[in-house]
C-alpha cells in the first residue's frame, strides 16, 4: 500500500473516536507511524465555553479552540495518513482487529483498533442560571483560571470534606470566600474554614442570576435570602459523554474507563486517551 492510499483504506489500522485534544494528539501519534487513520469528530469539545487556557507551555491565555484548530491543520497539511469525518459515533461493536464504527448517519466503518478519545460529560447541577456561567463565571480549577479571578468575592457550591479542604485551596485567591453547602452542611470539623476566615450558608440554592456575558451577580436562595459574588467554584458529577466502551464491554470505574497505564482497557485492541 502506497502513502497515498493509506488515508482511504476500507479497514483503518485505528479508529478514533473524538477530535479534541486527545483525539488529535493520538491521530498526530498514528500518522508520524504512517499508519492509515480515521478520525470521528463532532467539532464539540467539552471545553467549547471556555474563552482562555492556561498552564499550557507556549500557549498560556489562548483560546481553546485556536489551539486545537492550529493542531489539525498541522495534522492535515503535514500527513495523508489520516481521514477525518465530522460525525457521532453511536454504535461500537467486535473484536481486535474486526471492530465496526457507526455514525449517527448510518455510515459504518472498519478498524483493527479503536482509541476512545471521547472523554467525560459535566451533568451540571439543576440550578437556573448555572448553565448559563458554567466555564465562564462558574469555574472547577484555580490553577487553570484562579489567576484572571483572584481578589474577587468568590463561593464554592459543595458539600462534605471536600468542600472544606477545596475551599481552604481557593482562599489564596480568593480570601472573601464563602461556602454554599445547598443544604444541611457535611463538613465534619469546620475548624479550617474559621480558622481561614471562610463563611459557610447552608440554605439552599434556588437560582443565579447571570449576566448575558455568564458573568454571575447573585445567588438566590429559597429563603427569600440572597447574596452577591462574582465568582463561583464548583465540581459536578460526570458521565461518559457517549456510552461506547460500555456498549464494547469495558470495565468502568467512577464514571471512568478503566485502563492499564499503557490505556488499555480490559476490553482488547480498545484504547482510552484524555479524560475518559
Amino acid at each position: 500500500m502506497t502513502i497515498s492510499q493509506l488515508a482511504t483504506s476500507t479497514v483503518f489500522d485505528c479508529i478514533i473516536v473524538g477530535g479534541s485534544f486527545a483525539g488529535v494528539s493520538a491521530a498526530l501519534a498514528m500518522a508520524r507511524a504512517m499508519r492509515p487513520t480515521l478520525l470521528l469528530d463532532t467539532q464539540k469539545p467539552c471545553n467549547w465555553m471556555v474563552d482562555h487556557a492556561h498552564n499550557f507551555l507556549g500557549y498560556d491565555h489562548s483560546k481553546p479552540s485556536d489551539i486545537l484548530d492550529n493542531a489539525k491543520e498541522q495534522l492535515l497539511e503535514r500527513y495523508n495518513t489520516t481521514k477525518v469525518v465530522h460525525e457521532k459515533a453511536i454504535e461500537l461493536g467486535g473484536s481486535n482487529g474486526q471492530f465496526t464504527v457507526r455514525t449517527e448517519s448510518g455510515s459504518e466503518y472498519q478498524g483493527k483498533k479503536v482509541i476512545l478519545a471521547t472523554g467525560v460529560r459535566e451533568v451540571l447541577p439543576d440550578i437556573p442560571g448555572f448553565e448559563q456561567a458554567w466555564g465562564r463565571s462558574i469555574l472547577h480549577c484555580p490553577y487553570c483560571h484562579g489567576y484572571e479571578e483572584a481578589k474577587k468575592k468568590a463561593a464554592y457550591l459543595g458539600n462534605g470534606n471536600t468542600a472544606s479542604m477545596f475551599a481552604k485551596m481557593v482562599s489564596h485567591w480568593n480570601p472573601d470566600l464563602t461556602v454554599l453547602t445547598n443544604g444541611k452542611s457535611e463538613i465534619e470539623d469546620e475548624s479550617v474554614l474559621k480558622e481561614n476566615g471562610i463563611k459557610v450558608i447552608q440554605t439552599k440554592v434556588k437560582s443565579l442570576d447571570v449576566d448575558k456575558n455568564g458573568r454571575v451577580q447573585k445567588v438566590n436562595f429559597v429563603d427569600g435570602t440572597s447574596e452577591r459574588f462574582e465568582i463561583l467554584y464548583a465540581h459536578n458529577e460526570i458521565e461518559q459523554s457517549v456510552d461506547l466502551a460500555q456498549q464494547i464491554g469495558c470495565n468502568m470505574k467512577g464514571g471512568h474507563v478503566e485502563a492499564s497505564p499503557s490505556q488499555k482497557t480490559s476490553v482488547p485492541g480498545v484504547y482510552v486517551a484524555g479524560d475518559a
